[in-house]
């Protein structure tokens, strides 16, 4: 597993990136409804929260497409309610499959070279995936959040897959580990 929990002097404020946290992947009967949806919620309003009290820079990419799902008058398309962005946190639309399909996301990440970028979200075997494999192609290094990672369908034998597929292209932390993280560096920064 690759680290990315540096806290050396002059590394730019860590970015969390919230991909896909809409109301599409956790409604019922929603074909893209993840598999323990409510618990993956819970654990990105976790991550989400304490990101915010450490002071890192919060960044979402929504997904939007023409069509049922995703449209922009979908109200499946809408946030999930409590990870919801804050006016002061950028939000980003995509309709491609991996969040550098954004010219704005792209921009964004080869900005801030020197930040580590953490990824918690929704559609694992999706957009995920092909951000893993984009930021790589791209020199950008990335860490999941491998507890605040849906999947839909098969769920937990969707997110092994990918974290095996994906062992020597990015880095993934449990959301434990990440949060005493964020509280030491925090509080070393006081």
């Amino acid at each position: 597993m690759l680290s990315s929990l540096s806290m050396q002097a002059g590394t730019s404020r860590p970015w969390l990136l919230c991909v896909d946290l809409q109301r599409e992947f956790t409604a019922p009967n929603r074909p893209l409804c993840a598999q323990d949806a409510d618990g993956i919620v819970d654990v990105c309003k976790t991550v989400l929260n304490r990101a915010r009290r450490a002071d890192w820079r919060v960044a979402h990419i929504h997904t939007r497409r023409l069509g049922a799902l995703f449209g922009k008058s979908s109200v499946f398309t809408r946030p999930i309610v409590g990870l919801e962005p804050w006016s002061s946190e950028p939000l980003y639309f995509r309709s491609g499959l991996s969040i550098f399909s954004s010219e704005e996301v792209l921009a964004l990440v080869q900005g801030a070279q020197n930040s580590d970028f953490h990824v918690i979200g929704f559609s694992a075997g999706g957009s995920c995936l092909a951000t893993i494999f984009s930021g790589f192609d791209l020199g950008i290094h990335l860490t999941l959040v491998d507890d605040a990672i849906g999947a839909s369908g098969v769920g937990a034998a969707t997110l092994e897959g990918i974290a095996e597929i994906t062992a020597p292209l990015c880095a993934t932390i449990g959301s434990a580990d990440l949060i005493r993280y964020m509280e030491r560096a925090h509080a070393e920064d006081r």
